[in-house]
């Protein structure tokens, strides 16, 4: 990954943002919950700092937030990964519903089809940190979004 002037592996990007966000104080060290508006100020930090980092990118929750502060959530529609990627047909008829449009097949070209990849870029360590770290983030937006908790 190129950064600046020089090199740094996918790992050592991850670091950094991780380091980004701790600064950030959006990951705290304690873990604990910042009211929303400190947690705005701490996003604008960061951001301010980077333009999006893989980890900062992947904290959905603060962002989805956002949104809803200025639009209504009925005129939102979410859609998990794994909804698209398992049942797009069904996905696509949601939102052909949800925009209130004639409802129209999912063309899908062969080339770009839906399919199972592998994203094991991590070793094993870091995935759990990673999931420890991103847990309470994801745990706030499926409360938000009224989703049911994938990981309990």
């Amino acid at each position: 990954i190129k950064k600046r002037d020089f090199h740094m592996t996918f790992e050592e990007w991850v670091e950094e943002d991780l380091q980004l966000l701790q600064d950030s104080l959006i990951i705290p060290e304690n873990n604990k919950k910042q009211s929303d508006s400190d947690m705005r100020e701490s996003w604008d930090t960061y951001l301010s700092t980077v333009n999006g980092g893989p980890i900062g990118r992947a904290l959905y929750e603060i962002q989805l937030r956002q949104w809803l502060e200025i639009i209504p959530s009925e005129q939102l529609f979410v859609v998990a990964y794994d909804d698209w990627q398992q049942q797009p047909n069904i996905v696509w008829s949601r939102l052909l519903e949800f925009l209130d449009v004639p409802h129209q097949p999912l063309a899908m070209n062969p080339n770009n089809s839906i399919r199972e990849k592998d994203y094991n870029v991590f070793d094993e360590k870091m995935r759990t940190r990673l999931n420890k770290i991103l847990k309470p983030f994801n745990q706030r937006l499926f409360t938000m979004l009224g989703w049911n908790a994938i990981w309990e």
